[in-house]
């Protein structure tokens, strides 16, 4: 209750800011999609860590029985155990230090101006490369299925983003699973605010730099 409140009170002064000044800048964080998929790779670490310890634990009972039959069963079964939670646990902190370059463009400063839209470090995007923010069930490589707060590329737009570098478009995101073009702007996190705050303060900016001639 208290962390809606604030993040109120934030959004209020994010949009009154904007009012009177033409322009924000907010800090960004990462986005809900790439948080939970954050969140998801750390517990599956931790069950793989486990199970690799497990493995150890048994291999290392079974020498203790040299000698016996459960020698013969304890360290070859402990020994494909610890592999396959180590080969596991490996992977997956590769794949965890590949997102870090993903994590520090999240937090690079959001900034609202008549130009249009800067984040995670590229822009501006034009108000009128982008339809009106919204929710949207997207089936994505990290998260199928999952909701994304995203404003919809126009043609312009989209023909704009995905003339792009590979390395930018990855940034504009999410691009769908298997297909190849990016036709959404994925909004950013930003510090203090919730998905639902992020999504009035650009449809609010989207609708008061549209009307501008």
């Amino acid at each position: 209750m208290t962390d809606s409140y604030a993040s109120t009170g934030l959004l209020a002064n994010a949009l009154q800011q904007l009012h009177a000044h033409g322009t924000i800048s907010l800090t960004g964080r990462p986005t809900g999609p790439n948080e939970r998929w954050r969140k998801r790779q750390k517990t599956i670490l931790l069950v793989f860590s486990i199970i690799s310890m497990i493995g150890t634990v048994t291999m290392i009972t079974g020498i203790i029985v040299r000698g016996t039959v459960g020698y013969l069963l304890l360290v070859p079964l402990g020994g494909f155990v610890m592999f396959v939670g180590g080969v596991s646990s490996f992977a997956i902190a590769l794949v965890g230090g590949a997102q870090r370059s993903r994590v520090r463009a999240d937090l690079q400063p959001v900034v609202l101006d008549a130009w249009g839209i800067r984040l995670r470090g590229f822009g501006p995007i034009p108000w009128g490369d982008v339809g009106p923010p919204e929710y949207r069930r997207i089936m994505t490589k990290n998260e199928p299925g999952g909701m994304c707060a995203v404003m919809p590329l126009t043609p312009v737009g989209h023909a704009r983003v995905n003339a792009l570098p590979v390395s930018i478009r990855v940034l504009v995101g999410p691009k769908p699973y298997l297909r190849l073009d990016v036709p959404y702007l994925l909004l950013p996190g930003i510090e203090g605010y919730t998905e639902a705050d992020v999504i009035q303060l650009f449809g609010t900016a989207r609708d008061m730099f549209n009307r501008r001639p």
